[in-house]
């Protein structure tokens, strides 16, 4: 888990590094995301608008409402500034 400020409010930030140690995700990844269809590297993430796939290194970043976003591991460094990288 990393914590990722974009100016002055903190956000919380996962990386998708494959499906090995799903049990280990936090739980507002397991409760946004699923599997599309019967191909279980295809991780989706579930919006009002429908699903969106995530790709390996692809970012899910959580605001303080508890709603997830999708970025690209590129659109990430570009937006963010890492502070804090550890497990939390």
């Amino acid at each position: 888990m990393i914590l990722v400020v974009p100016k002055a409010e903190p956000r919380e930030a996962w990386q998708y590094t494959g499906r090995d140690g799903a049990f280990e995700w936090p739980l507002w990844v397991l409760n946004t995301t699923g599997w599309r269809g019967g191909n279980e590297e295809d991780l989706v993430l579930k919006r009002r608008s429908g699903l969106q796939v995530i790709n390996l290194t692809d970012w899910l970043i959580r605001d303080l409402d508890g709603d997830s976003a999708h970025l690209t591991d590129a659109q990430k460094c570009a937006e963010f500034d890492e502070i804090v990288r550890g497990r939390t």
